[in-house]
């Protein structure tokens, strides 16, 4: 620090002037640099341009007031504690009222949470881009919290700082009454401040706070607010409020009160069965309008069988109209999901086979989890029959006797939708039987008809035409085969398009999708073996030891995009695809190496490469176009070759950039095996090559190539300059700046 004290303690540009060149200012005054414009951006912030709905302002009145709760609760816990709180025994409420005021409609909203001094609303209520929790006193007390075992944690909703402007597009007049608890637990002095508009100042005055602590914000509502479609604080709560985290009213004149208790369920739609809260904590099975919740407010992200409560560290990022989850914790959903699947042992009377079919797309390790339990039980499954020219009727069956798989959800909804000689529509019904084994397809339509599920006529008739087997139906089904679980379809999904065959790389997707352990996964190859699946040789046990990652599902399809496609069937990675996988994840080549190489234990193959000479090797978008073939940037890819001196300076043209650049870029690539001529990269100056000298290298002179005989006559060097309308002289010396790799002119 001694060192330091003779700095000045601040700097300015106040008196800085440019450095004089020859009389001539360096750069011109005043300084310049960029500003806010404060008029504009305020009403971008309180605008639609920015939210697009007005009801998130109440939105934002709630999840500030939760925040304002939980920090609250945080700091009374730690000073209970610690033995120093000295204030009452508090529990957190939340109250929102809309109503008039002498004739002038309003929406409030009312906690009993930490509250705000004048401190908080001048540095961070009133300042757009600051959160509460960026204030020092917050990042002070959160040191405190975290060092108490075990350890206090607040996780706000504020991501952005900016929530309140959004009351602007509800109100032209805001009054918020607060009073701060105090960090011994007392209440503050309390404070009044009315804004009668975006652009006004603050008007503060004390106020005879009658509660220990909180905040109360009325938004005084704007005509233009008024004169379009009503604003309803009730409705909008309804809609977007499904889990309350503090006791929460919503008062609305001419509508009855409504009361969330915490920690319950609200599910805005008719419900015909009540959900059913899952062991995991967060979780719920629903029969209808599944979806990811934020803190218990709805997000755009939909499931099919779950309301899954994500707060805590697992709430997820959202966009800027608090809306959409732009990164959520799959891994956590996909484990609660599967711990939860307990809680509908309970009522087998709940559960349908359309219900199993929507979970198996969303959850398969839960949905056969379930399924073995429901075995276990004996349990019987209703369905909705496809009967002919009849209403919806629905049986139940034993589950143990008929399945339960994702492959009848294709059979059914053919059955129950007649073709009626469409072409277009029969196409259809042939592509979704081909995905599936024609062995396992045969049996579950054998399967159904036996336990009494009457298939209308033009469906039968549909089959034998497509099999051409007219007695088809006649024949029972084969008893040794046994029943199809969830997760079969996926395997059946990923065969071969002309025949029951599963490659190696498909298997392993599948596996990685159905995310089940080693021992089960054994079971299910065995099952869908004795089907007709023709499966690879695999040793099963070794897939317990991978750890499947999202990375790996991307670079074991085919276009590195997860999905799967029939034709893909490599037993050995090539190298161009490495390289195209390290682009595609952005990684040290090294990296991906690594991720296939887990992969051999269970027989796909590689290049041998030593990972530790690759360094921090990364694939760059330039080099994806001299590595592929045609220099086009996309599929195919080299895999490791001698490159030639007319590679390079094809290359070098295509990136319009020194030979030299290029050679560079290529000897990186030596570790990986590609291999290519000794060249002293310093004598090729900043040699450019052009379309030109392409032609020039050319052994016919139409710019493919070069050639390969580096020896270039005199005779071709003439008809080049008769091509260019240049001189011998000229050509000769364009060739001979290609000495350095290889080319010279014959005399």
């Amino acid at each position: 620090m001694e060192a330091l004290a003779g700095l000045p303690a601040r700097l300015t540009d106040d008196q800085m002037t440019p450095l004089l060149r020859e009389s001539v200012p360096s750069y011109k005054l005043p300084h310049l640099q960029f500003h806010l414009a404060q008029t504009e951006v305020r009403e971008l912030l309180m605008g639609e341009e920015l939210y697009s709905d007005p009801t998130l302002a109440i939105r934002e009145l709630y999840q500030n007031a939760l925040d304002a709760c939980r920090y609250r609760q945080a700091r009374v816990e730690y000073l209970i504690r610690t033995d120093k709180y000295k204030g009452k025994e508090w529990k957190g409420g939340i109250i929102f009222r809309q109503g008039l005021e002498m004739g002038r409609p309003y929406i409030e909203c009312i906690d009993n949470g930490i509250g705000m001094g004048e401190r908080e609303l001048a540095e961070a209520f009133a300042r757009a881009g600051r959160k509460f929790s960026d204030m020092p006193e917050f990042i002070e007390e959160q040191a405190d919290w975290l060092r108490c075992d075990p350890p206090i944690r607040l996780f706000p909703n504020s991501q952005f700082g900016i929530g309140v402007f959004s009351y602007f597009m509800l109100a032209d007049e805001i009054r918020v009454r607060t009073c701060r608890l105090r960090r011994d637990g007392i209440p503050d002095k309390g404070l009044e401040v009315r804004i009668a508009g975006s652009e006004s100042l603050f008007r503060m005055t004390p106020w005879d706070a009658s509660s220990d602590g909180g905040t109360e914000v009325r938004l005084y509502l704007n005509p233009r607010t008024r004169d379009d479609e009503p604003i309803s604080c009730f409705k909008t709560l309804t809609d977007l409020l499904w889990i309350a985290e503090y006791e929460t009213t919503v008062e609305e004149e001419g509508t009855p009160m409504k009361h969330w208790a915490p920690g319950n369920l609200y599910h805005p739609d008719s419900l015909d069965v009540e959900p059913i809260k899952g062991i995991t904590s967060n979780i719920w099975w629903v029969k209808n309008r599944g979806v990811v919740l934020a803190d218990g407010i709805v997000t755009d992200k939909h499931l099919n069988c779950n309301v899954v409560n994500l707060r805590a560290g697992h709430r997820p990022k959202l966009s800027l109209d608090r809306r959409t989850p732009l990164d959520w914790d799959k891994k956590y959903v996909t484990e609660a999901q599967i711990n939860s699947v307990e809680a509908l042992y309970r009522d087998e009377t709940w559960l349908t086979h359309e219900w199993l079919w929507k979970l198996e797309e969303e959850n398969v390790a839960a949905a056969s989890r379930l399924f073995s339990a429901l075995i276990d039980s004996d349990a019987s499954i209703s369905i909705e029959l496809p009967v002919l020219n009849r209403g919806p009727l629905r049986s139940s069956f034993r589950i143990s006797e008929t399945g339960c798989t994702k492959i009848d959800q294709d059979i059914f909804r053919i059955a129950r939708s007649r073709t009626g000689g469409n072409s277009e529509k029969i196409r259809e019904y042939e592509e979704t039987l081909h995905k599936i084994g024609d062995k396992v397809l045969k049996n579950r339509i054998k399967i159904w008809k036996e336990k009494g599920a009457k298939f209308p006529p033009d469906f039968y008739e549909f089959i034998i035409r497509y099999y051409r087997e007219p007695h088809i139906f006649s024949l029972a089904p084969q008893s040794s085969l046994p029943v199809s679980f969830p997760g079969d379809a996926i395997l059946f999904e990923y065969k071969n398009r002309n025949g029951d065959k599963i490659s190696l790389t498909s298997l392993i997707m599948a596996y990685c999708l159905i995310n089940e352990p080693p021992s089960f996964f054994r079971v299910r190859l065995e099952r869908c073996s004795k089907l007709g699946l023709e499966m690879p040789e695999i040793d099963v046990d070794s897939l317990g030891d991978l750890q499947i990652t999202e990375e790996d599902l991307i670079i074991l399809s085919p276009n590195f995009d997860q999905s799967f496609n029939w034709w893909f069937n490599p037993t050995l990675i090539s190298l161009g695809r490495i390289i195209q996988a390290a682009a595609k994840l952005n990684e040290p080549v090294a990296n991906t190496v690594k991720r296939f190489q887990r992969f051999k234990a269970v027989g796909l193959d590689m290049p041998k490469i030593d990972v530790d000479s690759l360094g921090d090797l990364r694939i760059t978008e330039k080099d994806l176009v001299i590595l592929s073939y045609q220099l086009r940037g996309f599929f195919k890819w080299k895999d490791a070759v001698s490159i030639s001196a007319e590679s390079i300076i094809r290359a070098a043209v295509k990136l319009n950039e020194p030979i030299a650049n290029t050679v560079k870029r290529f000897q990186r690539f030596s570790a990986l095996g590609f291999e290519m001529p000794e060249i002293n990269v310093d004598s090729l100056g900043d040699l450019r090559p052009t379309a030109e000298d392409l032609v020039i290298l050319s052994p016919n002179l139409d710019g493919i190539g070069p050639g390969t005989n580096f020896a270039i006559s005199a005779a071709h060097v003439k008809r080049a300059a008769f091509k260019l309308g240049k001189t011998s002289t000229y050509v000769a010396d364009q060739i001979r700046q290609f000495a350095p790799i290889g080319f010279e002119v014959r005399d």
